[in-house]
């Protein structure tokens, strides 16, 4: 199956440098900021677990470059939605110019994909999230995996014009430190936390806790 992992613009190639190293796969830049690779599911799992550098991760059904929002909603009738056997969520997550919002394009698509499977719509614990990514004039169409955008970890992103720690930081070779771009993000987050109904409350992923994307750090408690 073919997935997206989404990212920084311009430091996909760090996402494709862990794609290698915990999946032992190799990837590809489709566009600024997404990353396709061949993976099984439990592979993506993963991944989501592992990364530092992924925002997002989804297996691609489909993608287009469109002109206009009616030119998604019509590959969005076209999609067969078979593999659907229980309640569904339609999120958008949108980028750029455009003349229509997030919100509009999840519910025209989601009532396009009530109609094509009489499934239950569940705004709040769908058992599959269909996430549509838009991008400037690219729309991308998967099942989310994240579950969570780990971009929202509490994460506050600021600029910084020296690159010096990222080397240090990713333990990187001098050939693959040089591609940094020149102005680096520097991250504060919280530790990401996740609520479980029979649990209770219990810290997850705790190798994404002490640094992330190989930047500066900071943990605020």
């Amino acid at each position: 199956m073919k997935a997206i992992a989404t990212c920084i613009k311009n430091l996909e190639f760090v996402t494709q440098k862990e794609i290698k190293e915990i999946l032992k796969l190799n990837s590809n830049i489709i566009y600024p900021g997404r990353v396709e690779f061949e993976v099984k599911e439990e592979d993506l799992a993963k991944l989501i677990y592992y990364s530092r550098s992924t925002f997002k991760a989804y297996l691609l059904i489909d993608l287009i470059e469109f002109n206009s929002k009616e030119e998604i909603l019509e590959k969005i009738k076209k999609l067969n939605f078979s593999y659907l056997k229980d309640t569904f969520v339609v999120r958008c997550e949108r980028s750029g110019n455009h003349n229509f919002s997030s919100l509009n394009i999840e519910k025209e698509a989601g009532a396009i994909i009530l109609n094509k499977t009489n499934l239950k719509v569940d705004l709040e614990n769908a058992t599959t999230t269909i996430i549509i990514d838009i991008i400037n004039n690219m729309c991308f169409i998967g099942i989310d995996f994240t579950g969570i955008k780990l971009s929202k970890r509490d994460y506050r992103i600021k600029l910084l014009s020296n690159s010096n720690s990222v080397k240090s930081m990713f333990g990187m070779e001098d050939e693959a430190a040089g591609q940094i771009p020149g102005q680096v993000r520097t991250l504060r987050c919280r530790r990401l936390m996740a609520t479980d109904a029979s649990a209770g409350d219990h810290e997850v992923a705790p190798s994404l806790r002490q640094k992330t994307f190989g930047l500066t750090l900071n943990v605020v408690d």
